[in-house]
């Protein structure tokens, strides 16, 4: 999986939270649909980690799969 790239906008404001999603992978590897589970709370953080799992890519599947994935974007203090 891809890691976030953390928006600029949110280092300056000091945004954190947890974003967990559902990814559907089909048998390419590759994402074809996302759904959030729970929400940073913040669009800007959500954004990015939809941005970040949707160019994700994992090893070819005998089926179509899901699984879910959690990004902790905390600022390194």
């Amino acid at each position: 999986c891809i890691k976030p790239k953390y928006p600029e906008l949110a280092l300056k404001r000091g945004y954190e939270g947890i974003l967990k999603l559902k990814l559907r992978i089909s048998t390419k590897g590759e994402v074809v649909d996302i759904k959030i589970i729970k929400s940073s709370g913040y669009t800007i953080l959500d954004k990015s980690g939809i941005t970040a799992a949707k160019n994700s890519r994992f090893y070819p599947l005998q089926k179509e799969s899901t699984i879910n994935l959690e990004y902790n974007l905390k600022l390194n203090r």
